[in-house]
């Protein structure tokens, strides 16, 4: 995911989302990451700890 333009407690889609509505969201905290469905965000979401996404994205970046 690029770089965030929100606030840390902010919903945000990343900015290589194709922009059709149907995409993931993210939202940093201080100690947890949370993802969300941006089409049911009512729905159930993911937390994960910091240091569990942080290697999550680590292991998505180009060697």
């Amino acid at each position: 995911m690029g770089k965030s333009t929100a606030n840390v407690g902010e919903w945000f889609t990343s900015s290589y989302s194709s922009g059709n509505g149907q995409c993931v969201q993210v939202r940093c905290q201080e100690e947890s990451t949370g993802v969300r469905d941006s089409v049911h965000p009512e729905r159930a979401l993911l937390d994960f700890p910091k240091k569990e996404w942080q290697a999550f994205i680590d292991s998505t970046k180009d060697a």
